[in-house]
């Protein structure tokens, strides 16, 4: 009797061979090696830079490494400047200044609703 895989999705916002980053490098040694007992998938957008999140990979299925990634579009791509002018004023305010400082400075991936 064949057992299937188990399955497993990882979710991380860049994902590639020219993506550097923390836990983005955790992510893809995470993913390449669990890859062969169980059935893998990273979930992640098509930027790769982190200031811009202007898109750079084609949305949609690829094998990166024999790991299977879903890469979604990402909507609207961050304003350098104004996200780390935001960021330093709001490093020390009250939670509720910093909700909007959410909406302006994250990207838009309207697939992962």
């Amino acid at each position: 009797m064949d057992k299937k895989k188990k399955r497993i999705a990882i979710i991380n916002q860049r994902y590639g061979e020219e993506v550097n980053g923390g836990s983005e490098y955790y992510t893809k040694k995470l993913a390449e090696h669990l890859k062969d007992r169980y059935e893998i998938e990273v979930l992640t957008t098509t930027a790769r830079d982190y200031d811009t999140w202007k898109p750079f990979y084609e949305e949609g299925e690829t094998v990166v490494n024999g790991v299977a990634v879903r890469r979604f579009h990402v909507e609207k791509p961050r304003f350098v400047m104004k996200s780390r002018i935001i960021s330093v004023t709001t490093a020390r305010a009250p939670r509720v200044l910093k909700i909007p400082w959410r909406s302006i400075c994250r990207p838009r991936i309207p697939g992962t609703r």
